[in-house]
């Protein structure tokens, strides 16, 4: 009974025409790895994979005019061709993939160029209500400003009445008599005013003078005048240079 064949997958076949660096980069450029590679190593990829596409297409081209001369190079050539389009597929699927990373970045710039331009919107609206609001509040004060103070009613003149003259008492003869001889003698001669009093007269009031207030009020100034010419502490270290040599001949006649 003959066995089956089993059917083998595009990349165990070609594994007998590739090297292991080559099967390296051909399996980053396939499945998950490549799900998983970011930009930069996208980026570094295709450099890989065109230089080796360039490499075996030019072998190939090359292969293709020595092959007109020798019958025997057709089997290399079949294999520089298959090395040349496996690569150039490789480059193309990494370029796709860079593709899809170039969409991102240009959609995260778009969408954040959104959100700056809807942040400027905000800003600008809020700014033009905010000037409105000014306007109106500008407006409204100077309309107050303007507006006439209400005007107070006018108070009328009072009109003085002529006082009522008092009627005069009627003195009998006989009594006005006996006041003016009252009058003559009950009158005292006036009492001269003191000094204080006259010295009061100006102000209406009576002004009394403590003797012993005066003098310390006049003492207090003599001393501050004193100080503030420097006087007290220049007498002061008078006397105490006094006593000093003083002290000092008592001292030498004890000696």
């Amino acid at each position: 009974m003959a066995s089956s064949s089993r059917p083998t997958s595009p990349i165990a076949a070609l594994r007998g025409l590739l090297t292991s660096a080559e099967r390296g980069v051909l399996e980053a450029t396939t499945g998950s790895a490549l799900a998983k590679a970011t930009q930069q190593e996208v980026q570094k990829l295709i450099k890989q994979t065109r230089e080796l596409s360039d490499k075996w297409r030019g072998l190939h081209e090359s292969q293709s005019r020595s092959n007109k001369r020798t019958k025997d190079r057709g089997a290399a050539n079949a294999r520089s061709r298959e090395k040349h389009e496996l690569f150039r597929g490789a480059v193309a699927r990494l370029e796709a993939r860079l593709a899809e990373f170039g969409g991102t970045v240009a959609a995260t710039v778009k969408g954040v160029a959104a959100r700056a331009t809807g942040k400027a919107a905000r800003q600008a609206t809020h700014r033009s209500a905010r000037a409105g609001l000014r306007a109106e509040m500008t407006q409204t004060a100077a309309a107050l400003a303007k507006k006439p103070a209400a005007l107070k009613p006018a108070l009328k003149p009072a009109t003085l009445k002529p006082a009522k003259s008092a009627p005069t008492p009627v003195v009998p003869a006989a009594a006005a008599g006996r006041k003016k001889s009252a009058g003559r003698t009950l009158v005292k001669p006036a009492k001269v005013a003191s000094g204080k009093k006259l010295a009061a007269q100006g102000t209406g009031q009576l002004i009394g003078f403590d003797v012993a207030k005066q003098r310390k009020a006049r003492a207090a100034a003599t001393v501050a005048r004193l100080k503030f010419d420097g006087q007290t502490t220049r007498r002061g270290g008078h006397m105490l240079a006094r006593g000093q040599r003083s002290q000092a001949r008592r001292d030498s006649r004890t000696r």
